[in-house]
Protein backbone atom coordinates (compact mmCIF):
# COMPACT_ATOMS: atom_id res chain seq x y z
CA UNK A 1 0.00 0.00 0.00
CA UNK A 2 1.41 3.33 -0.62
CA UNK A 3 2.41 5.30 2.36
CA UNK A 4 0.12 8.41 2.35
CA UNK A 5 1.34 11.85 3.66
CA UNK A 6 -0.29 11.19 6.87
CA UNK A 7 1.68 8.45 7.50
CA UNK A 8 5.15 10.05 6.30
CA UNK A 9 4.70 12.96 8.90
CA UNK A 10 3.75 10.47 11.81
CA UNK A 11 5.52 12.29 14.85
CA UNK A 12 3.03 14.91 15.79
CA UNK A 13 3.96 15.80 19.31
CA UNK A 14 7.27 15.03 21.58
CA UNK A 15 8.46 15.59 25.15
CA UNK A 16 12.02 17.45 24.67
CA UNK A 17 13.87 20.31 26.32
CA UNK A 18 13.42 23.63 24.11
CA UNK A 19 16.43 24.31 21.20
CA UNK A 20 15.79 28.31 23.02
CA UNK A 21 17.36 30.74 22.17
CA UNK A 22 21.23 31.42 20.99
CA UNK A 23 21.36 34.65 21.95
CA UNK A 24 18.50 35.76 20.53
CA UNK A 25 19.37 34.95 17.39
CA UNK A 26 16.10 33.03 15.68
CA UNK A 27 17.77 29.77 13.88
CA UNK A 28 15.39 27.99 11.49
CA UNK A 29 16.67 25.07 10.69
CA UNK A 30 15.39 23.12 7.21
CA UNK A 31 15.52 19.74 6.80
CA UNK A 32 14.32 17.94 3.35
CA UNK A 33 13.23 14.62 4.07
CA UNK A 34 13.30 13.04 1.10
CA UNK A 35 12.03 9.71 3.12
CA UNK A 36 8.53 10.55 2.14
CA UNK A 37 6.41 8.98 -1.07
CA UNK A 38 7.16 6.15 -3.22
CA UNK A 39 10.19 4.18 -1.97
CA UNK A 40 11.35 5.68 1.27
CA UNK A 41 13.23 2.99 2.52
CA UNK A 42 16.04 3.84 0.30
CA UNK A 43 15.89 8.08 0.34
CA UNK A 44 18.09 9.62 2.88
CA UNK A 45 17.94 12.99 4.68
CA UNK A 46 19.67 15.66 3.14
CA UNK A 47 20.18 19.44 4.38
CA UNK A 48 18.85 21.99 2.58
CA UNK A 49 21.48 24.86 0.86
CA UNK A 50 21.39 28.45 1.90
CA UNK A 51 18.47 27.57 4.45
CA UNK A 52 19.71 24.81 6.12
CA UNK A 53 22.32 24.64 8.92
CA UNK A 54 25.38 22.00 7.55
CA UNK A 55 26.44 19.26 10.05
CA UNK A 56 30.14 18.18 10.27
CA UNK A 57 30.96 14.93 11.88
CA UNK A 58 34.40 16.25 13.80
CA UNK A 59 35.83 20.39 15.01
CA UNK A 60 38.23 19.20 12.13
CA UNK A 61 36.21 19.66 9.18
CA UNK A 62 34.62 22.77 9.46
CA UNK A 63 34.84 24.99 6.39
CA UNK A 64 37.00 27.93 6.95
CA UNK A 65 35.37 30.86 8.45
CA UNK A 66 36.02 33.91 6.61
CA UNK A 67 33.83 36.68 4.98
CA UNK A 68 31.85 35.10 2.55
CA UNK A 69 30.20 32.96 5.46
CA UNK A 70 30.23 35.50 7.90
CA UNK A 71 27.20 34.94 10.59
CA UNK A 72 26.55 31.09 8.92
CA UNK A 73 26.02 28.91 11.34
CA UNK A 74 27.28 24.67 11.56
CA UNK A 75 26.58 21.85 13.74
CA UNK A 76 29.09 19.64 14.97
CA UNK A 77 28.01 16.10 15.44
CA UNK A 78 27.82 14.89 19.19
CA UNK A 79 28.53 18.85 20.33
CA UNK A 80 25.70 20.65 22.45
CA UNK A 81 25.32 23.80 20.26
CA UNK A 82 25.82 25.27 16.33
CA UNK A 83 28.68 27.52 15.99
CA UNK A 84 28.97 30.41 14.51
CA UNK A 85 31.32 31.57 12.48
CA UNK A 86 32.05 35.13 13.16
CA UNK A 87 35.58 37.46 12.73
CA UNK A 88 37.48 34.36 11.07
CA UNK A 89 36.53 32.05 14.31
CA UNK A 90 33.95 29.10 14.59
CA UNK A 91 32.37 30.15 18.00
CA UNK A 92 29.77 27.95 19.91
CA UNK A 93 26.62 29.47 20.50
CA UNK A 94 24.86 29.05 23.73
CA UNK A 95 21.21 27.66 24.55
CA UNK A 96 19.11 27.31 27.20
CA UNK A 97 17.61 24.93 29.45
CA UNK A 98 13.76 25.95 30.16
CA UNK A 99 11.80 22.51 28.90
CA UNK A 100 9.05 23.00 26.52
CA UNK A 101 6.82 20.43 24.39
CA UNK A 102 7.29 20.04 20.46
CA UNK A 103 4.56 19.79 18.00
CA UNK A 104 3.97 19.92 14.28
CA UNK A 105 1.75 22.52 11.80
CA UNK A 106 1.23 21.42 8.73
CA UNK A 107 2.62 24.19 5.47
CA UNK A 108 -0.30 26.12 4.16
CA UNK A 109 0.03 25.11 0.54
CA UNK A 110 0.42 21.25 2.04
CA UNK A 111 3.70 20.62 0.85
CA UNK A 112 4.86 19.57 4.55
CA UNK A 113 5.31 20.56 8.03
CA UNK A 114 6.67 22.99 10.18
CA UNK A 115 8.15 21.13 14.06
CA UNK A 116 7.54 23.66 16.48
CA UNK A 117 9.42 24.05 20.16
CA UNK A 118 8.56 26.10 22.78
CA UNK A 119 6.70 28.56 20.19
CA UNK A 120 9.59 28.64 17.97
CA UNK A 121 10.13 26.96 14.51
CA UNK A 122 13.31 25.09 14.58
CA UNK A 123 12.68 23.16 11.18
CA UNK A 124 10.22 22.10 8.12
CA UNK A 125 9.93 18.77 6.94
CA UNK A 126 8.96 18.47 3.34
CA UNK A 127 6.59 15.47 1.69
CA UNK A 128 8.56 13.10 -0.52
CA UNK A 129 7.98 14.13 -4.57
CA UNK A 130 6.57 10.94 -6.66
CA UNK A 131 9.80 10.15 -9.32
CA UNK A 132 9.40 11.37 -13.12
CA UNK A 133 7.20 8.67 -15.34
CA UNK A 134 9.95 6.44 -16.79
CA UNK A 135 9.70 6.25 -20.83
CA UNK A 136 7.55 3.56 -21.65
CA UNK A 137 10.08 0.44 -23.49
CA UNK A 138 9.30 -0.82 -27.35
CA UNK A 139 7.06 -4.11 -27.83
CA UNK A 140 8.72 -7.00 -27.96
CA UNK A 141 9.22 -9.22 -31.27
CA UNK A 142 5.78 -11.70 -31.64
CA UNK A 143 5.97 -15.15 -31.12
CA UNK A 144 5.01 -18.23 -33.83
CA UNK A 145 2.19 -19.11 -32.45
CA UNK A 146 2.00 -22.63 -30.69
CA UNK A 147 0.54 -26.06 -31.74
CA UNK A 148 -2.89 -26.19 -30.34
CA UNK A 149 -3.39 -28.74 -27.65
CA UNK A 150 -5.57 -31.00 -26.79
CA UNK A 151 -8.77 -30.72 -24.51
CA UNK A 152 -8.04 -32.33 -20.91
CA UNK A 153 -9.85 -33.79 -18.80
CA UNK A 154 -12.37 -31.70 -16.17
CA UNK A 155 -10.04 -30.89 -13.02
CA UNK A 156 -11.45 -30.50 -9.68
CA UNK A 157 -12.01 -27.26 -8.31
CA UNK A 158 -9.38 -25.70 -6.14
CA UNK A 159 -9.22 -24.46 -2.78
CA UNK A 160 -9.66 -20.73 -2.23
CA UNK A 161 -6.42 -19.38 -1.59
CA UNK A 162 -5.77 -17.47 1.39
CA UNK A 163 -6.18 -13.68 1.74
CA UNK A 164 -3.04 -12.33 1.32
CA UNK A 165 -1.18 -9.76 3.98
CA UNK A 166 -1.80 -5.54 2.79
CA UNK A 167 1.61 -4.73 2.48
CA UNK A 168 3.90 -3.00 4.76
CA UNK A 169 3.41 0.64 5.31
CA UNK A 170 6.64 2.62 4.00
CA UNK A 171 8.89 3.85 6.60
CA UNK A 172 7.68 7.66 8.58
CA UNK A 173 9.67 9.90 10.26
CA UNK A 174 9.72 10.39 14.35
CA UNK A 175 11.11 11.71 17.20
CA UNK A 176 12.44 9.59 20.21
CA UNK A 177 13.56 11.30 23.36
CA UNK A 178 17.43 9.40 23.85
CA UNK A 179 18.07 11.54 27.54
CA UNK A 180 17.53 15.03 29.28
CA UNK A 181 20.07 16.25 26.64
CA UNK A 182 19.11 15.10 22.87
CA UNK A 183 16.47 13.42 21.11
CA UNK A 184 16.93 11.65 17.45
CA UNK A 185 15.13 12.25 14.38
CA UNK A 186 14.67 9.03 12.49
CA UNK A 187 12.85 8.65 8.16
CA UNK A 188 13.58 5.47 6.38
CA UNK A 189 16.33 4.00 7.42
CA UNK A 190 18.46 7.11 8.29
CA UNK A 191 18.62 9.55 11.58
CA UNK A 192 20.07 12.77 12.96
CA UNK A 193 20.53 13.63 16.81
CA UNK A 194 19.53 17.09 18.21
CA UNK A 195 21.12 18.21 21.07
CA UNK A 196 18.55 20.42 23.03
CA UNK A 197 19.32 21.40 26.41
CA UNK A 198 21.70 20.93 29.29
CA UNK A 199 21.27 18.85 32.79
CA UNK A 200 21.95 20.86 36.30
CA UNK A 201 24.85 20.72 38.15
CA UNK A 202 24.39 18.61 41.25
CA UNK A 203 27.72 18.33 43.18
CA UNK A 204 26.20 19.34 46.44
CA UNK A 205 27.44 22.92 46.00
CA UNK A 206 24.83 24.41 47.95
CA UNK A 207 22.68 25.26 45.18
CA UNK A 208 21.53 24.54 41.71
CA UNK A 209 23.89 25.90 38.65
CA UNK A 210 23.94 24.86 35.34
CA UNK A 211 26.60 22.39 34.23
CA UNK A 212 27.14 24.98 31.13
CA UNK A 213 30.71 25.69 31.74
CA UNK A 214 31.44 27.08 28.22
CA UNK A 215 28.55 29.69 27.20
CA UNK A 216 29.40 32.05 24.19
CA UNK A 217 28.75 35.47 25.22
CA UNK A 218 28.17 38.60 23.56
CA UNK A 219 29.94 41.05 25.77
CA UNK A 220 29.81 44.78 24.35
CA UNK A 221 32.32 46.37 26.95
CA UNK A 222 33.71 45.90 30.41
CA UNK A 223 33.87 48.38 32.99
CA UNK A 224 35.23 48.62 36.65
CA UNK A 225 37.99 49.70 38.89
CA UNK A 226 41.72 49.05 39.47
CA UNK A 227 42.52 49.27 42.65
CA UNK A 228 45.44 48.91 45.10
CA UNK A 229 45.03 52.41 45.92
CA UNK A 230 43.56 53.18 42.42
CA UNK A 231 45.80 53.04 39.72
CA UNK A 232 46.15 56.16 37.83
CA UNK A 233 45.00 57.46 34.46
CA UNK A 234 47.24 56.07 32.00
CA UNK A 235 47.74 52.45 33.39
CA UNK A 236 46.82 49.79 31.11
CA UNK A 237 43.99 47.00 31.22
CA UNK A 238 43.74 43.79 29.48
CA UNK A 239 40.76 41.18 29.24
CA UNK A 240 42.02 38.14 28.13
CA UNK A 241 39.54 35.49 26.59
CA UNK A 242 39.49 31.89 28.20
CA UNK A 243 38.32 28.42 26.37
CA UNK A 244 35.88 27.21 28.85
CA UNK A 245 35.55 26.96 32.92
CA UNK A 246 36.62 23.62 32.90
CA UNK A 247 41.05 24.33 31.69
CA UNK A 248 40.66 27.86 32.10
CA UNK A 249 43.17 28.24 29.16
CA UNK A 250 43.47 31.60 27.31
CA UNK A 251 42.54 31.68 23.63
CA UNK A 252 44.77 34.00 22.73
CA UNK A 253 42.39 36.65 21.68
CA UNK A 254 42.37 39.66 23.55
CA UNK A 255 41.24 43.16 23.88
CA UNK A 256 43.18 46.53 25.23
CA UNK A 257 42.23 48.88 27.33
CA UNK A 258 43.35 52.43 29.65
CA UNK A 259 42.46 53.57 33.03
CA UNK A 260 40.34 56.67 32.15
CA UNK A 261 41.37 58.76 35.67
CA UNK A 262 42.93 58.61 38.46
CA UNK A 263 40.05 57.02 40.50
CA UNK A 264 41.34 53.72 38.14
CA UNK A 265 38.08 53.75 36.65
CA UNK A 266 38.45 51.52 32.72
CA UNK A 267 36.03 50.62 30.07
CA UNK A 268 37.15 47.94 27.46
CA UNK A 269 35.33 47.70 24.38
CA UNK A 270 34.87 43.44 23.77
CA UNK A 271 32.93 41.46 21.38
CA UNK A 272 31.35 37.82 21.36
CA UNK A 273 33.40 35.42 23.60
CA UNK A 274 33.55 32.00 23.40
CA UNK A 275 32.89 31.62 26.99
CA UNK A 276 31.64 33.27 30.07
CA UNK A 277 35.01 33.10 31.91
CA UNK A 278 38.18 36.38 31.06
CA UNK A 279 40.89 36.99 32.83
CA UNK A 280 41.48 41.20 33.39
CA UNK A 281 45.10 42.14 33.60
CA UNK A 282 45.98 46.03 34.55
CA UNK A 283 49.31 47.23 35.48
CA UNK A 284 50.05 50.79 35.92
CA UNK A 285 51.73 53.35 38.93
CA UNK A 286 48.80 53.53 41.94
CA UNK A 287 47.94 55.74 45.08
CA UNK A 288 49.51 54.36 47.91
CA UNK A 289 47.23 54.79 50.86
CA UNK A 290 49.98 54.85 53.79
CA UNK A 291 51.94 57.71 52.29
CA UNK A 292 49.38 59.13 50.11
CA UNK A 293 51.60 59.64 47.26
CA UNK A 294 51.64 57.89 44.12
CA UNK A 295 53.63 55.00 43.33
CA UNK A 296 57.50 55.08 42.30
CA UNK A 297 57.08 52.32 40.03
CA UNK A 298 54.18 49.77 38.36
CA UNK A 299 52.22 47.17 39.61
CA UNK A 300 50.56 44.41 38.10
CA UNK A 301 47.63 42.76 39.23
CA UNK A 302 45.25 39.91 37.96
CA UNK A 303 41.69 39.10 38.37
CA UNK A 304 39.33 35.86 36.69
CA UNK A 305 35.74 36.23 36.64
CA UNK A 306 32.25 34.88 35.09
CA UNK A 307 30.84 37.66 32.81
CA UNK A 308 27.90 35.85 31.99
CA UNK A 309 26.14 37.79 33.93
CA UNK A 310 28.16 40.85 34.50
CA UNK A 311 29.77 43.47 32.48
CA UNK A 312 31.14 45.76 35.72
CA UNK A 313 34.96 44.05 37.03
CA UNK A 314 36.70 45.52 39.83
CA UNK A 315 40.76 44.37 39.67
CA UNK A 316 42.30 44.40 43.44
CA UNK A 317 44.49 42.42 45.57
CA UNK A 318 42.03 39.72 46.32
CA UNK A 319 41.21 39.24 42.86
CA UNK A 320 44.93 38.70 42.47
CA UNK A 321 45.95 36.74 45.32
CA UNK A 322 42.96 34.31 44.81
CA UNK A 323 44.15 33.64 41.02
CA UNK A 324 46.41 31.08 40.92
CA UNK A 325 44.15 28.64 43.34
CA UNK A 326 41.14 29.34 41.58
CA UNK A 327 43.48 27.89 38.53
CA UNK A 328 44.55 25.11 40.48
CA UNK A 329 41.05 24.29 42.35
CA UNK A 330 39.45 24.13 38.72
CA UNK A 331 41.98 22.29 36.87
CA UNK A 332 43.59 20.07 39.34
CA UNK A 333 40.25 19.27 41.69
CA UNK A 334 37.71 19.79 39.00
CA UNK A 335 35.77 22.10 40.81
CA UNK A 336 33.46 24.52 38.90
CA UNK A 337 34.54 28.20 38.77
CA UNK A 338 32.03 29.59 41.29
CA UNK A 339 32.84 27.30 43.72
CA UNK A 340 36.27 27.32 43.35
CA UNK A 341 36.54 31.32 43.61
CA UNK A 342 34.29 31.67 46.53
CA UNK A 343 36.75 28.70 48.95
CA UNK A 344 39.91 30.83 47.82
CA UNK A 345 38.55 34.10 48.42
CA UNK A 346 37.63 33.22 52.20
CA UNK A 347 41.15 31.54 52.32
CA UNK A 348 42.55 34.80 50.99
CA UNK A 349 40.69 37.19 53.46
CA UNK A 350 41.23 34.31 56.18
CA UNK A 351 45.18 35.75 56.21
CA UNK A 352 44.29 38.99 58.14
CA UNK A 353 41.42 36.90 60.56
CA UNK A 354 38.62 38.13 58.53
CA UNK A 355 35.60 36.16 57.89
CA UNK A 356 34.25 36.37 54.25
CA UNK A 357 31.49 33.76 54.39
CA UNK A 358 29.23 36.10 53.36
CA UNK A 359 30.94 38.33 51.48
CA UNK A 360 30.57 39.21 47.87
CA UNK A 361 32.82 38.19 44.94
CA UNK A 362 36.09 39.85 45.42
CA UNK A 363 35.77 41.71 41.93
CA UNK A 364 32.57 43.21 43.49
CA UNK A 365 34.77 45.04 45.96
CA UNK A 366 36.18 48.44 46.35
CA UNK A 367 38.05 51.00 48.70
CA UNK A 368 35.60 53.49 48.03
CA UNK A 369 32.36 51.66 48.97
CA UNK A 370 30.78 52.18 52.30
CA UNK A 371 29.94 48.04 53.19
CA UNK A 372 32.33 46.51 55.79
CA UNK A 373 33.32 44.27 52.49
CA UNK A 374 34.29 47.54 51.05
CA UNK A 375 36.35 48.30 54.34
CA UNK A 376 38.05 44.72 54.80
CA UNK A 377 39.21 45.00 51.54
CA UNK A 378 40.98 48.59 52.16
CA UNK A 379 42.29 47.22 55.73
CA UNK A 380 43.63 44.52 53.29
CA UNK A 381 45.64 46.62 50.81
CA UNK A 382 47.11 49.04 53.98
CA UNK A 383 48.29 46.31 55.66
CA UNK A 384 50.30 44.24 53.04
CA UNK A 385 51.11 47.51 51.30
CA UNK A 386 53.28 48.51 54.78
CA UNK A 387 55.98 50.43 54.42
CA UNK A 388 57.37 48.72 51.23
CA UNK A 389 57.87 49.90 48.13
CA UNK A 390 56.28 48.35 44.93
CA UNK A 391 59.05 45.66 44.17
CA UNK A 392 58.95 44.61 47.70
CA UNK A 393 54.76 44.09 47.85
CA UNK A 394 55.02 42.76 44.50
CA UNK A 395 57.46 39.93 45.89
CA UNK A 396 55.51 39.32 49.10
CA UNK A 397 51.96 39.24 46.59
CA UNK A 398 53.89 36.21 44.75
CA UNK A 399 55.06 34.49 47.94
CA UNK A 400 51.67 34.38 49.51
CA UNK A 401 49.86 33.04 46.07
CA UNK A 402 52.82 30.63 45.42
CA UNK A 403 52.52 29.57 49.20
CA UNK A 404 48.43 29.02 48.71
CA UNK A 405 47.91 27.48 45.71
CA UNK A 406 47.92 24.04 46.25
CA UNK A 407 46.46 24.01 50.33
CA UNK A 408 44.87 27.34 50.64
CA UNK A 409 47.46 28.39 53.91
CA UNK A 410 50.06 31.15 53.82
CA UNK A 411 52.83 29.07 56.29
CA UNK A 412 55.38 32.23 56.66
CA UNK A 413 54.80 32.81 60.71
CA UNK A 414 57.65 35.17 60.92
CA UNK A 415 55.98 37.47 58.01
CA UNK A 416 52.38 37.35 59.48
CA UNK A 417 54.33 38.68 62.41
CA UNK A 418 55.77 41.52 60.53
CA UNK A 419 52.67 42.05 59.20
CA UNK A 420 51.01 42.38 62.93
CA UNK A 421 54.02 44.52 64.06
CA UNK A 422 52.80 46.84 61.02
CA UNK A 423 49.06 46.90 62.02
CA UNK A 424 49.53 47.12 65.95
CA UNK A 425 52.02 50.01 65.13
CA UNK A 426 49.54 52.40 63.28
CA UNK A 427 46.50 51.34 65.23
CA UNK A 428 48.72 52.66 68.78
CA UNK A 429 49.83 55.50 67.15
CA UNK A 430 48.24 58.68 64.90
CA UNK A 431 49.07 57.18 61.45
CA UNK A 432 46.13 55.08 61.23
CA UNK A 433 44.00 58.50 61.11
CA UNK A 434 46.56 60.12 59.01
CA UNK A 435 45.86 56.62 56.29
CA UNK A 436 42.31 58.00 56.98
CA UNK A 437 42.84 61.43 55.49
CA UNK A 438 44.91 60.72 52.89
CA UNK A 439 42.10 58.09 51.42
CA UNK A 440 39.61 60.86 52.39
CA UNK A 441 41.32 63.15 50.21
CA UNK A 442 41.08 61.28 46.81
CA UNK A 443 37.86 61.68 46.83
CA UNK A 444 36.41 58.86 45.81
CA UNK A 445 32.90 58.57 47.45
CA UNK A 446 31.49 60.19 50.61
CA UNK A 447 32.50 58.37 53.09
CA UNK A 448 35.55 55.82 53.73
CA UNK A 449 34.37 52.82 55.13
CA UNK A 450 35.73 51.46 58.72
CA UNK A 451 38.57 49.75 57.43
CA UNK A 452 40.03 50.22 61.68
CA UNK A 453 38.11 47.74 62.96
CA UNK A 454 39.23 44.83 60.37
CA UNK A 455 43.20 46.23 61.22
CA UNK A 456 43.12 45.89 64.90
CA UNK A 457 40.95 42.34 65.07
CA UNK A 458 43.88 41.59 62.61
CA UNK A 459 47.30 42.29 65.25
CA UNK A 460 45.16 41.55 68.56
CA UNK A 461 43.95 37.85 67.38
CA UNK A 462 47.54 37.27 65.76
CA UNK A 463 49.18 38.60 68.84
CA UNK A 464 46.64 36.92 71.82
CA UNK A 465 45.65 40.17 72.76
CA UNK A 466 41.62 39.69 73.41
CA UNK A 467 39.21 42.53 73.38
CA UNK A 468 39.92 45.48 75.16
CA UNK A 469 36.38 46.37 76.47
CA UNK A 470 34.75 47.97 79.72
CA UNK A 471 36.04 44.77 81.97
CA UNK A 472 39.95 44.91 80.65
CA UNK A 473 40.55 48.67 81.04
CA UNK A 474 43.74 48.90 82.94
CA UNK A 475 44.84 45.22 82.14
CA UNK A 476 48.42 45.31 80.38
CA UNK A 477 49.06 41.85 78.60
CA UNK A 478 51.76 41.09 76.34
CA UNK A 479 52.06 40.10 73.09
CA UNK A 480 52.59 36.16 72.16
CA UNK A 481 54.10 36.88 68.58
CA UNK A 482 56.27 39.73 67.10
CA UNK A 483 58.42 42.04 69.37
CA UNK A 484 58.89 40.02 72.20
CA UNK A 485 59.40 43.58 74.91
CA UNK A 486 56.31 44.64 73.39
CA UNK A 487 53.31 45.16 76.18
CA UNK A 488 50.03 47.18 75.46
CA UNK A 489 47.67 48.06 78.06
CA UNK A 490 43.85 48.75 77.50
CA UNK A 491 42.47 52.18 78.02
CA UNK A 492 39.56 54.00 78.47
CA UNK A 493 38.31 54.40 74.84
CA UNK A 494 38.60 50.67 74.33
CA UNK A 495 41.33 50.08 72.41
CA UNK A 496 44.96 48.60 73.19
CA UNK A 497 47.89 51.03 73.28
CA UNK A 498 51.53 50.78 74.11
CA UNK A 499 51.94 50.53 77.58
CA UNK A 500 54.84 52.84 78.73
CA UNK A 501 57.71 51.64 81.58
CA UNK A 502 55.48 52.71 84.53
CA UNK A 503 52.11 51.10 83.27
CA UNK A 504 54.48 48.19 82.99
CA UNK A 505 56.53 48.44 86.35
CA UNK A 506 53.20 49.15 88.50
CA UNK A 507 50.83 46.75 86.96
CA UNK A 508 48.60 45.23 89.04
CA UNK A 509 50.21 46.93 92.14
CA UNK A 510 47.95 47.97 94.82
CA UNK A 511 47.60 50.80 96.93
CA UNK A 512 49.97 50.51 99.86
CA UNK A 513 52.46 49.18 97.17
CA UNK A 514 55.67 52.05 97.86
Amino acid sequence: MKPTNATCLSFLTCDALSLSKCLGISLSIAFLFSACGENTTTEKIVEVAGSGVEVVTDVSLLPPCSATNEGELVWVRNEATPRMCSAGLWYAIAEGSVAATCSTQPLLDGSGIKILCGGDSIGVVLNGKDGAQGIQGKPGVQGKQGVAGKDGADGKDGEDGADGNDGAPGAGCSMEKIDELSVRVTCGTESTVLYVGELPDTTGQGEVVLDSEKIAISLDEVSGVTQKGPFLSGSKVLVREMEDGRTLTQTGNSFNGKILNDNGEFKINARMLVSQYVMLEASGYYRNEVTGENSNSELTLFAITDVNDRNIVNVNLLTHLEYERVIYLVTQKKMKVRAAKKQAQKEVFGLLNIDATDFSNSEDLNIAGASDEDAALLAFSIILQGDRSVSQLSELLQKIATDMETDGVWDDAAKRSELADFAAAIDSSDRIQRIRTNVEGWGLSSIVPNFEKHVRKFWTTEFGMGECNDENIGKVVAANKGIATRRYICRADSLWHVASDFEKDTYQWKDSTD
